[in-house]
């Protein structure tokens, strides 16, 4: 059970929670998802040609399966939004992102809303010039911020439209939080919010972690990004399980 005071960090939008993953089983999770890094597509799991990220790669590696079932993610999650959780992504990185400031819930929503979240666990010490996370708390309370608020097509092709919009919008608040993590931390955030990956300084430096998205049951899932309002983007996703 999450405490008092755990619930009311949440406010801001993020949590961490210690995991107390040994490393040995960082290292397996590690060794079993090397070969597969620039890999392609391949049953199921796919791999881009960057060289530093994996989408699904639970499909391939059971250290990532049992990973994105932790049962005190689970349990924590199941605290917050008072329903089982439901794992659905798994994406393994490398290195830092460097990816610009977004909120999830452009990618992936729910109707009811909200009912989504990511837990980024760090599978190695985050350095301050790896690219750490950086989150601006109290985002998550804006309203979600769909293609047709900023006036545009809901396409891909128009997503660096969105950033624009999201980058002007963080004008008005103040610097962004790191999220510099201890190997087997958690990072819990809520869907819509807003948070990037930092400029890596060095770039000799690794960011090992696995960010892990989240539904919830009672729900119909959607990719906001290419939906309209008389026309959802239906998700049907595949759970882990």
């Amino acid at each position: 059970m999450l405490s008092g005071e755990q619930l009311a960090d949440y406010s801001r939008g993020v949590l961490v929670l210690d995991l107390d993953l040994s490393p040995r089983f960082c290292e397996r999770l590690l060794a079993e998802i090397a070969p597969h890094y620039g890999a392609g597509l391949k049953d199921g799991m796919f791999a881009d040609d960057s060289g530093r990220r994996i989408q699904d790669a639970w499909r391939v590696s059971g250290a990532v399966k049992e990973l994105a079932r932790h049962e005190t993610v689970l349990a924590a999650l199941q605290d917050l939004y008072g329903r089982p959780p439901l794992p659905f992504q798994t994406l393994n990185f490398s290195h830092g992102t460097e990816q610009k400031a977004h909120a999830d819930s452009i990618h992936f929503n729910s109707l009811p809303a909200g009912y989504m979240c990511g837990v980024l666990v760090a599978l190695e010490a985050t350095h301050v010039d790896s690219g750490p996370e950086l989150y601006w708390p109290g985002t998550q309370r804006w309203p979600v911020t769909t293609m047709q608020a900023i006036g545009v097509e809901p396409t891909v092709a128009n997503y660096p439209l969105y950033e624009t919009y999201m980058s002007s919008k963080l004008v008005a608040e103040g610097p962004p939080r790191s999220a510099i993590l201890s190997r087997g931390q958690a990072l819990i955030w809520d869907g819509n919010l807003v948070h990037c990956g930092a400029k890596r300084m060095n770039l000799e430096l690794t960011r090992h972690s696995q960010l892990t998205h989240y539904f919830f049951p009672g729900c119909r899932y959607y990719t906001p990004l290419l939906s309209r309002p008389e026309a959802a983007q239906w998700r049907h996703p595949t759970w882990i399980t």
